[in-house]
């Protein structure tokens, strides 16, 4: 959080009453206020200050509505309209009314208050701005690192994601030269900017790609294989690691989310570490951006796995039967899609078909070479992880037609 912004209150809570007489029920709002995050002064926080829901919110405490008239019975209400993320009561409001701590975003908000005469249930109300202009540009942290080295390319890697910005709200990252341009020669000069939703931009800060054709990763392998639900977590395996002394930096995205750090030592040309955990269960992308030797530099890489979490879950589906020249068992084949690594076909006399894949996922199958008519089973198996034993799925499928001769 940039600021604690505290907004002096305005106006007190007042009521008017008269001897058999009652003015008409009316309400006075505090001014609108407008303020930048460089300009505000900071104030002291209730005990039972509640941190915003999100950083891109500021603190303000807003003045009181002032009621009068009426029988003196008043409730408040207070209500918004613009903002994002809407603004919330900090701590929750006692009495309605808009003196209270409250968490605001960027931009311009209308704050409304209405007050009820709860004997009459007359109402009234009135309304203002606060209007909060971010002044404050982002800052690209020193983590970024200062050199990418690349294999040999001719076009340049977006590297974005690897930049390390400080701001709480909405920003964009520009690189130039831009992802994705020729690039030639042993190295390129890289700039980066950062700059938030109201156009105040950092410091452009220098970085370097380095483009040395093969280096000590080009053959690095890696494997991923997905946990139990209980814990979410996907252990990698990595091999033809380069000789390092002390420990290296894998960098890595899951389903294309922020980019996280795996620490490893590797054991020799091996390595092996656990991501975070807390994944749900089913299908996730791992995909593997670096590995970095120190926070200066990162050797570049892009491989990524797809691993389940939980219990595998086989399946099969549209399964039939296609003859499309009516010639007999010779011309069918069988058909369908199904979900798993290794798909096996039975049939009569022994027939065996198989299609085995390397990774697991959702497949198009056949199996043709038919010989005689029967029933033919399909036969899906989900590889094990570490939940247990491989899951397997069958569904069987009659073929008509004459023996093929």
């Amino acid at each position: 959080m940039k600021q604690l912004i505290t907004l002096l209150s305005l106006f007190g809570l007042t009521s008017a009453t008269a001897f058999g007489h009652q003015d008409p029920l009316d309400i006075t709002c505090p001014q609108s206020v407008t303020t930048t995050f460089s300009s505000v002064l900071s104030a002291d926080v209730p005990s039972n200050f509640v941190t915003p829901a999100t950083k891109c919110q500021r603190i303000f405490q807003l003045g009181n509505a002032s009621a009068t008239g009426g029988s003196g019975n008043y409730a408040y209400t207070t209500s918004f309209t613009g903002g994002s993320p809407a603004p919330a009561f900090l701590p929750a409001s006692t009495t309605g009314n808009s003196g209270q701590y409250f968490a605001f975003g960027p931009g311009q908000t209308m704050v409304t208050v209405e007050v009820t005469d709860q004997t009459t249930q007359q109402k009234k109300s009135c309304s203002f701005s606060v209007l909060i202009k971010d002044d404050v540009a982002p800052e690209i942290n020193s983590q970024t690192p200062q050199q990418f080295i690349s294999k040999a390319t001719i076009t340049m890697p977006d590297l974005r994601n690897q930049v390390v910005v400080d701001e709480d709200c909405n920003y964009t990252v520009s690189q130039l030269p831009a992802p994705g341009s020729p690039v030639s020669g042993t190295s390129v000069s890289l700039t980066f900017i950062a700059t938030d939703a109201y156009a105040n931009a950092s410091a452009p800060y220098a970085a370097t790609l380095v483009l040395p054709g093969p280096t000590p990763i080009d053959n690095i392998q890696i494997s991923a294989t997905g946990g139990c639900a209980t814990d979410g977590k996907i252990t990698v395996s990595l091999a033809a690691l380069p000789s390092v002394s002390g420990s290296l930096d894998v960098l890595y995205t899951i389903d294309n989310g922020s980019i996280q750090k795996g620490k490893i030592t590797p054991d020799g040309p091996t390595a092996t570490f656990q991501t975070s955990g807390g994944l749900a269960a089913g299908t996730h992308t791992i995909s593997f951006i670096g590995i970095s030797p120190d926070p200066s530099a990162v050797f570049l890489l892009n491989q990524s796995a797809s691993v389940y979490i939980g219990t595998p879950a086989p399946s099969i589906t549209n399964l039939l039967s296609v003859n499309p020249g009516n010639t007999g068992i010779c011309g069918t084949t069988i058909q369908g899609q199904a979900v798993g690594n290794s798909f096996v076909f039975t049939g009569p006399n022994g027939y065996v078909f198989s299609n085995v894949f390397r990774n697991t996922g959702s497949f198009n199958v056949f199996a043709n070479t038919l010989k005689e008519p029967g029933q033919y089973t399909l036969t899906v198996t989900f590889p094990a992880n570490n939940c247990g034993t491989a899951t397997t799925a069958t569904q069987t499928i009659t073929v008509g037609g004459t023996k093929c001769e």
